[in-house]
Formats: structure tokens, sequence, C-alpha cells
């Protein structure tokens, strides 16, 4: 017996090794998220047209009850980013899961779109706020330099893409925006009487825009906007005729302070206790555990010799989980050591309650085990 129970114990890391783990189970609400983005640079319309349209192939799958489509509504506001929500029809009238019906827009809908699309399907995030994404499978890069981020990343999204179970593999770091950088000539400036704040509060007006007056209806207040028509506020030709109040009188072209250059850049650059940071999210293809995926991501950093003020570390609900691995470790053998004095004190032994609790471990095993018969 004392052999038996032994070599029990020591199959716990074997069936660890094979479960599926994660932070929160895998369930059924009847509902996901497809999340597209065009190329940098393309406008509300455009991306309306194209997220429109994958909502209605989607729509076109047995199973989905509704879609629903928004642009430009994440976080940082961005035109070329849409969103469609899913709602399936209720699970008992359903052949496949929720698993299964994202797997089917990954398989059947996004390999048929235009290859300059990122097309991303997750859950509805359980976080709200706070900076989430709905990736199950979160990381954060952090390091001081923008251009080894991105090579390091670019480097681990690609040898991610090609493990076993990653779905959505994405970063947060994307290149290519375009931008035009407009640089003052201060001594020109300061001879034609124009600051630089005059400059700044110009080009606002006609590239941003700026309110000039409210608008009310309804008992609702709406500001009202006023900026250059999208054809004018993008080309540096028609920029440089915007007028600037001199000092001195009259007005100066803006061509006449400024030199204007076209570039590209980063979408946008995140940071985390002051340091740049990229976000690196991935999804467990059905079959796959989220453990096993985070584990791939933490190895091929590992395998990239990265410099040392560049650091890898889980976020989100991938941070929430190692916390309770230990966290249940440490709950396991507090929970050991105060039933332990409970029987102590029951029985009126210290030898007693060791022949009970002996027991206990012997549970760990065929715990895990009924999580790898079922799946789950």
């Amino acid at each position: 017996m004392v052999v038996l129970s032994v070599g029990t114990l020591l199959t716990t890391p074997i069936w660890a090794t094979m479960a599926k783990k994660g932070f929160i189970p895998v369930d059924d609400r009847a509902q996901f998220e497809v999340s597209v983005r065009l190329p940098e640079g393309s406008s509300i319309a455009s991306t309306e047209v194209v997220t429109e349209r994958i909502a209605r192939e989607i729509r076109q799958m047995d199973e989905v009850r509704t879609t629903l489509v928004t642009v430009a509504d994440n976080e940082r506001s961005e035109d070329n980013v849409g969103r469609i929500y899913v709602g399936l029809v209720n699970p008992d009238q359903r052949t496949f899961d929720q698993t299964e019906m994202m797997n089917r827009v990954r398989e059947e809908v996004a390999p048929h779109q235009p290859p300059e699309l990122k097309i991303l399907v997750g859950e509805i995030p359980d976080f709200g706020g706070g900076g989430f994404s709905s990736a199950r499978i979160q990381y954060n890069l952090s390091g001081p330099d923008l251009k080894k981020l991105e090579a390091y990343s670019t480097e681990i999204l690609a040898q991610l893409k090609d493990v076993p179970g990653a779905v959505d593999v994405n970063g947060s770091l994307v290149p290519g925006k375009p931008e035009i950088g407009v640089y003052v000539d201060r001594a020109r400036a300061a001879e034609l009487g124009v600051s630089v704040a005059d400059v700044a509060q110009a080009l606002r007006l006609m590239v941003a825009g700026g309110q000039v007056s409210t608008y009310s209806e309804n008992g609702e207040q709406y500001e009202i906007r006023l900026r250059a028509d999208a054809a004018y506020r993008a080309d540096p030709s028609t920029l440089a005729l915007v007028p600037v109040l001199s000092s001195r009188g009259g007005t100066v072209p803006l061509g006449d302070l400024v030199r204007f250059e076209t570039a590209s850049g980063p979408s946008s650059i995140d940071r985390y206790q002051r340091q740049r940071t990229v976000n690196i999210m991935a999804n467990a293809a059905p079959g796959y555990g989220d453990g096993q995926i985070s584990d791939e991501v933490q190895a091929i950093a590992d395998n990239l010799g990265m410099e040392s003020e560049y650091k890898l570390a889980p976020i989100g609900q991938t941070k929430e989980m190692k916390r309770m691995a230990v966290s249940l470790g440490t709950g396991f053998g507090l929970a050991f050591i105060f039933m332990y004095l409970i029987l102590a004190a029951q029985f009126e032994s210290w030898v007693h309650p060791f022949t009970i609790l002996l027991s206990l471990p012997l549970t760990l095993p065929f715990a895990i085990l009924s999580v790898v018969i079922t799946g789950t």
C-alpha cells in the first residue's frame, strides 16, 4: 500500500502537464466579438464598409442570431479598427458550442479576407477597463528602446504563430501609421511676429477641430465643432495656406513659418511604470489550455536572449492565473496545518492526525486526472 500510494503521488506532475489550465473556465455565453483592423491611415468610412461586409458573412452562418458593428470605439478611438459583436442562439438550440463557433469564424471567414486585414476573434472581456484585452493570454514586454521592443516583439509573435493551439496572436505595437511632421522655423516666426503657440493653435483648429458653439434640442446640449474638410487637413500643400495671426497685424501663411515632413510611426506608444511596453496577446484553440500557450510564450522569450533591460511579464488573466497557482499551494498548506491542529485537539494526540491527513495528498492526482478525463 505504501509503494502504491507513493507511486500514485508521483504521477501528479504527469497529470498536471496533461491538464488544461486557465484562470477562468471556458463558458458558453452565446456571444463573442470579432476585431477587424485595416491598414494604418484608413478612414472611418472604409473601416465601416469592410467591417459590415465581414459581419454579413458571419450572419450567414448557422446558429448566429445577430451581429452589431461599431467603428473606432476602442480606448484609442482608432479610425481603422472595427468590432463585430456576435450573438448566438441559445446553447440548447445549437450543434456547436461558443468555442467551436469562434473557431469556425477563424477558419471559414478570416482566411477569405484580404491579407492586409488583421482579424481577431475573442470572448467578451470579463475584465472591464484598466487596459485589459479580451485575449486570455497576455504578456507585457517592456524596455527603454522602442526599436528593440519592436524587433523582440515581432520575433516572439512570429514564433508564437507557429505554436500548435495558439490563435489570435497579436501585438499592441502597430507600425506604419502615416504622419506629417510640422517643424517651426523659430527665427522666421519671431521675425514675422508669430509665436509657436499661435502656429499650434491654427493647426489644432484646422486638423483636430475646435468647439465654436453649442446646439440644444429636446433638453440635450450638443457641441458644434469646426475643422477643415478631410481633403484639406491631410495635404501639406493646403495646410501651408492656413493663415496665422501676427502680433504685428495681419496674417502670415503657415507655409512661411514651418517645414512639413511626411513620415510614418507607431499607432501608439504604451507605457507601464515609466517603461515603454508592447503587449503580446493570444488565445488558445479548442482542445488546448491557456497555461500551455502561456508557457510557450515564456519559453520563446527565454530563448530569445534579450538584453537585461528588457523584461517579459504576465498581465491580465495570465498574471492572475500565475498568482492563483501560488495562492492555491499556500492555501493547501495552511489548510493542512489548521486541520492538523483541529484533529490534534479532538483526538488529544499529536500522532493520530497524521494517520488521517496522510490520505489527503492522494486526492490531488485523482482530482487532476478527473480534469484530464473530462477535458475541462
